[in-house]
């Protein structure tokens, strides 16, 4: 995606209202800043812009484990001697940068991640994940539920192979694209169940070791690990979160814009219900209130089916808008620790200047040139650029009482989102989903 810096944004519009950028006060820069957030909404909010629209986008409702695709969170996510680095390959489902790499250290000892996860006693789990080898073929999949670990190795090579599992685990695995694996393990809790919980990914040289000399150039990519209760599961937990941790905030989801197979491989995908409520998406599973087989993850065999009477509907593809950015903060300071989702205003070693959003809690003094994986620039999209300028500029004029002036600048305002919309309505063809509704069927269609 083609995007603008807001500093681009400061030099544009001072051309405008004829004030030098260095010579704006501070109630200038915040009159300007708020206006800025104003267009930049109404902008976002006039159609399915491309640029902000993911088309597909995997999500994993349901899930006990939080930030399941970044494992580079240490406030959720626990290294054993590993190092981990985020952004590192694309995942095998979407198609988007977010798998995490997952490296051992030279230490003798056992190499792994691990999640603190809630169970319950004497219920029906499925626990999964996606790994790409990176050097390590072998890594093994373990649920601890506070009383019994229930655990398998997996071995990565050709079409995958079960390994070793301990009682009550049982594993499967499939060959995905890319060198991608899928591989899971079903198992009932035991009835002392409780404290002490946890998700793990170990990994092995052979499938057996599991306490070994480390090679720190070794491991895997890991994506997509979670964890959900696969039977007797309350209907209201189905639901994806407008603001999940990991994910980009949702503030559309559009119609027919949830679908259990990928819309980038079929013209018609396979669409799920759901409603919209406070609370985010709420799925609706058709096989609620049946004895109705379920297949958790698509690519994993159908031997894993699980009979329930509630089960998920897992993974999906959403297509949604992404939530408007709201840009705000102090300049960064060198002596200030910052902590997850606080936002500052920084310029880079390149000289552009951006409202960066703090990602976990990286150390005090720590710059989003020297650890960009700690921090998301607020970039502008392009498509918007043009537009956000001349809006801007037109409230700045009304707030000078010069009325006239704004309302011709507004029409300029408006002919550039226009013909944004246009070149991509009509030029491209990116219209959005309808549906067909006669007194027996109702027939949807796909977008793009």
């Amino acid at each position: 995606m083609d995007t603008r810096h807001y500093s681009d944004f400061l030099g544009r519009i001072s051309a405008n209202i004829g004030v030098d950028e260095g010579d704006l006060s501070t109630i200038e820069l915040t009159l300007l800043l708020n206006l800025f957030n104003k267009g930049y909404k109404q902008a976002v909010q006039a159609m399915n812009w491309v640029d902000i629209c993911p088309y597909g986008e995997v999500r994993f409702p349901t899930s006990l484990i939080t930030y399941p695709n970044d494992l580079t969170q240490s406030a959720y996510w626990t290294n054993t001697n590993t190092t981990d680095a985020q952004y590192a390959a694309t995942n095998p489902l979407d198609n988007r940068m977010t798998a995490t790499a997952l490296l051992e250290s030279s230490a003798t000892a056992p190499h792994g991640i691990q999640q603190t996860v809630t169970i319950l006693p004497t219920q029906q789990y499925f626990a999964s994940g996606y790994a790409q080898p990176n050097g390590r073929n072998w890594v093994q999949l373990s649920v601890y539920d506070g009383s019994s670990t229930f655990s398998c190795f997996f071995n990565l090579v050709g079409t995958g192979s079960v390994g070793t599992a301990s009682t009550g685990a049982n594993g499967v695995v499939s060959q995905l694209v890319n060198g991608w694996y899928n591989y899971g393990i079903t198992f009932t809790s035991s009835a002392s169940a409780g404290s002490g919980a946890y998700f793990s990914i170990g990994l092995s040289p052979d499938g057996s070791t599991t306490s070994y000399a480390g090679n720190t150039s070794l491991g895997v990519n890991l994506w997509g690990q979670t964890a959900y209760l696969s039977q007797n599961l309350p209907p209201a937990a189905n639901v994806i979160p407008w603001n999940q941790l990991g994910e980009s905030p949702i503030d559309v989801v559009f119609p027919n814009g949830v679908q259990v197979s990928s819309p980038l491989a079929s013209s018609v995908p396979r669409l799920v219900g759901y409603k919209t409520t406070p609370n985010g998406i709420q799925i609706i599973n058709n096989s609620w209130g049946w004895n109705q087989a379920y297949y958790p993850q698509g690519p994993l065999s159908p031997s894993t089916a699980m009979v329930s009477s509630a089960t998920p509907v897992f993974p999906v593809y959403l297509n949604y808008r992404i939530r408007p950015n709201n840009y705000y903060g102090a300049s960064y300071s060198a002596g200030t620790s910052y902590t997850n989702g606080q936002q500052f205003y920084y310029t880079n070693t390149a000289g552009y200047g951006d409202y960066y959003s703090v990602i976990g809690s990286p150390t005090a003094g720590t710059t989003p040139d020297a650890a960009p994986s700690s921090f998301t620039a607020l970039t502008i999209p392009f498509v918007f650029f043009d537009y956000i300028i001349n809006s801007v500029f037109a409230d700045w004029l009304r707030t000078e009482g010069q009325f006239a002036k704004a309302q011709m600048v507004d029409a300029i305002a408006q002919d550039i989102l226009d013909r944004e919309s246009d070149r991509q309505e009509r030029q491209m063809g990116n219209i959005m989903p309808w549906k067909v509704s006669t007194h027996l069927t109702s027939r949807p269609f796909a977008a793009r």
